[in-house]
């Protein structure tokens, strides 16, 4: 799949504008909680996600963006709460939308532009596998990460605005 293929300038604004108002940009350990890594950014991984109780638009972001769309209360939610569901991606497929949005995007750019440095490390020997990565890689996720930590204590610590 190539991420955003064929989307009109309109599609990718729209995009930009769900993720800006409903998405959410996380650096974090990338396998779950019981994998050791050798060190922090080594084993962190970039995840984004966009909520809402509506599938059709969540299943349009899974269909041009990859990911997957899962039910965010699978034994039930809070009774008077509506049904939400998250589209949630990671790694070059996170990479690749948040490049294709990035023009777009008013609320979540700054967090975006460290993301996008961490993400450049996908490319710079990387390699999931064996949870090793160059360490001119580990460098680059470094400054990134402190610098997407900042962007977000600068919000209150929270990582959604």
């Amino acid at each position: 799949m190539i991420i955003g293929a064929l989307l009109a300038e309109k599609d990718l604004a729209y995009a930009a504008g769900l993720f800006d108002g409903e998405g959410c940009i996380q650096l974090r350990k990338a396998g779950g909680a019981n994998k050791p890594a050798t060190c922090p950014e080594a084993g962190l991984c970039l995840y984004i996600s966009v909520a809402n109780t509506n599938t059709e638009v969540l299943t349009w972001l899974k269909e041009h963006f990859g990911g997957n769309v899962y039910d965010m209360h699978p034994k039930g939610q809070p009774e008077g709460w509506s049904r939400g569901f998250a589209w949630v991606t990671s790694g070059k497929n996170a990479a690749a939308f948040l490049h294709k949005v990035y023009p777009y995007l008013k609320i979540k750019r700054g967090q975006a532009e460290p993301a996008l440095l961490f993400a450049e490390t996908y490319h710079k020997g990387w390699r999931a596998k064996h949870n090793s990565i160059s360490s001119e890689a580990r460098t680059l996720r470094r400054i990134a990460y402190r610098a997407f930590r900042q962007r977000i204590n600068a919000q209150g610590g929270r990582g959604k605005v």
